[in-house]
């Protein structure tokens, strides 16, 4: 399966899209990984800083242009533009869709 991966990357610490695509890949599945914001760290550790990935918009739109997407899982969204674009490509996708509650 082809999955498209949209969550965030912490730079310290095993969580979010560096474990969501080893585990997939490691399944079997061919994943496409989008940062949805960048961490310094995961969120347990002091200080740490984090920013929006620029362009966010059309490096997603551009995986749709280069690869046939089965599925999309959707993590850690805390921007309303990037929310307002995946309910839009939700709109009219019809494979299947993952949802992470992101519980940290």
């Amino acid at each position: 399966m082809k999955i498209l991966v949209l969550n965030d990357y912490c730079c310290v610490g095993n969580c979010a899209l560096k474990v969501n695509i080893s585990v997939l890949t490691q399944n079997g599945h061919e994943v496409f990984g989008v940062p949805t914001k960048i961490f310094s760290s995961n969120m347990s550790y002091k200080d740490y800083i984090s920013f929006d990935l620029p362009n966010f918009e059309e490096v997603t739109k551009k995986v749709f242009e280069i690869k046939d997407v089965d599925a999309i899982y959707i993590g850690f969204i805390d921007n309303r533009e990037n929310f307002k674009f995946i309910k839009e490509i939700l709109q009219n996708f019809k494979g299947k869709v993952i949802l992470d509650p992101i519980l940290g």
